[in-house]
């Protein structure tokens, strides 16, 4: 996955993303109940959930708490069928339509690498070591990427909330 390919294509999120709020905000789009639908079916507009893969309950009052990287890139990298399956039912053009399947390719940039280390997960991980396994095998790079990837989902969660929420 090159860099350059990945800021491309979180910019066109971006742009998508600005450019819904625009037309909704100035009424040049009227959100469909198919729209709304769609918005409910992406499962972002609840809390994220990571159960894969499974790893070691960290004490719950740990404030520093959170999923593994690997927890989080699968999770990316399975939302892009799921963004693409919400749209599906939509008529191609739109700007929903749009900014879920420019999300979906964005997710997308994540799948190779994130193959390439579950399989070495699978095989690699000593026992409760899994946070010196990703500071040794997730590049900065790839660390930098996911977070940014998240950001933006995060962004279009709040969109599709506040989508849900108006009259």
């Amino acid at each position: 996955m090159g860099t350059e390919g990945w800021t491309a294509q979180k910019e066109l999120v971006v742009r998508c993303l600005t450019q819904a709020k625009v037309l909704w905000q100035e009424g040049e789009w009227t959100v469909s109940d198919a729209e709304r639908a769609a918005a409910l079916s992406t499962g972002l507009t609840v809390a994220a959930s990571y159960d894969y893969p499974a790893l070691p309950v960290r004490d719950g009052g740990d404030p520093f708490a959170r999923p593994s990287w690997l927890q989080r890139a699968c999770r990316l990298v399975a939302l892009a069928g799921t963004l693409r399956a919400a749209a599906a039912p939509l008529p191609t053009q739109g700007p929903l339509p749009m900014l879920l399947g420019a999300t979906a390719d964005l997710c997308d940039q994540l799948r190779d690498d994130v193959d390439r280390l579950e399989a070495q997960w699978a095989v690699d991980v000593p026992e409760g070591r899994w946070e010196a396994w990703e500071l040794s095998n997730v590049s900065d790079d790839l660390w930098r990427m996911t977070d940014g990837v998240d950001v933006t989902v995060n962004r279009l969660a709040r969109f599709l909330g506040s989508m849900l929420v108006a009259d």
